[in-house]
């Protein structure tokens, strides 16, 4: 089963503002604002949305998705190797 949730309410969970995540992530407060709306088109790096997710206490997970098939790419976190892997998961639904 898939949860969504907005990404100001993981941020609102862990009782930070736009402004405090912001300085904690190193971005301005607009950068946090701008991801919590999903404006994500131009400038949003997936380094700074990883470490807004690691921030709130999660990490980030990437799906690419075909018609009958979904595949995770696993995203490296600061600590692990820079190579992408990927894992298969065939989705039957």
């Amino acid at each position: 089963m898939l949860t969504e949730i907005r990404a100001y309410h993981l941020r609102e969970q862990t009782g930070l503002t736009q402004a405090q995540l912001a300085d904690r992530i190193g971005v301005g407060q607009c950068r946090v604002s701008k991801i919590e709306r999903g404006d994500l088109e131009e400038d949003s790096k997936i380094g700074t949305i990883r470490l807004y997710l690691e921030a709130v206490g999660g990490h980030l997970s990437i799906e690419y998705v075909t018609d009958d098939q979904r595949t995770q790419v696993l995203v490296p976190n600061h600590t692990s190797r820079r190579h992408l892997q990927f894992v298969q998961a065939v989705s039957r639904s």
